[in-house]
């Protein structure tokens, strides 16, 4: 068999089906190593902390240990908080983004990194990041995301409350947008605070 000029997604079709699939394993492979880089794990133990005894029952008393997010401010239990990069790794899509993308990731010193709870701080910053957006367009695109997500009936009965019509998905996203912008609902991806970083 000749393989001369062919991919590796070419030469073997079982295990990557696309060039997209071939970078996405690599990606993947890159935050493993991430996952385990010595940076990320001394940053975590310098920033850890005793939970405090006022948050002790809402963290469950098995929860020794907590951290704080560099955006909120607010507590968490270790399973909820992302060691986030300050500048984003970037996207991995083609060979030629290999380099720069392993570097943004892997060679890292502590001050390029924060710690981002992961229900709220840390979605927001990776939209923002993706998108190149504002933190109220993040904030705003993620909650009506979440908002549209659910089945038709709840998204009208939590929308009642605007006296606009709510017949179809558009309608309900419109109505969303204009209760939120008017403060008749409340964002929950509102609390971040990114305009210091």
């Amino acid at each position: 068999m000749d393989l001369k000029g062919k991919t590796p997604w070419e030469v073997l079709p079982t295990v990557w089906k696309s060039e997209s699939s071939y970078m996405s394993f690599f990606r993947g492979q890159l935050r493993r190593a991430w996952s385990r880089h010595p940076m990320r794990i001394e940053l975590l133990k310098s920033r850890r902390l005793k939970v405090p005894e006022e948050e002790r029952e809402r963290l469950g008393n098995r929860i020794k240990h907590c951290y704080r997010c560099e955006s909120c401010g607010k507590i968490h239990a270790s399973k909820n908080i992302e060691v986030d990069h300050i500048k984003p790794a970037g996207s991995l899509k083609t060979k030629e983004d290999l380099g720069s993308f392993a570097s943004r990731l892997l060679f890292v010193m502590p001050g390029d990194l924060q710690l981002l709870c992961k229900d709220l701080c840390h979605p927001v910053k990776s939209y923002m990041d993706a998108r190149n957006v504002s933190e109220e367009e993040a904030s705003l695109s993620l909650a009506l995301s979440k908002f549209m997500k659910q089945p038709a009936k709840k998204q009208k009965n939590i929308l009642s409350v605007t006296g606009l019509p709510l017949n179809n998905p558009e309608q309900r996203k419109q109505a969303f947008y204009s209760a939120i912008k008017e403060g008749v609902l409340t964002n929950p991806f509102k609390g971040t605070n990114f305009s210091n970083k």
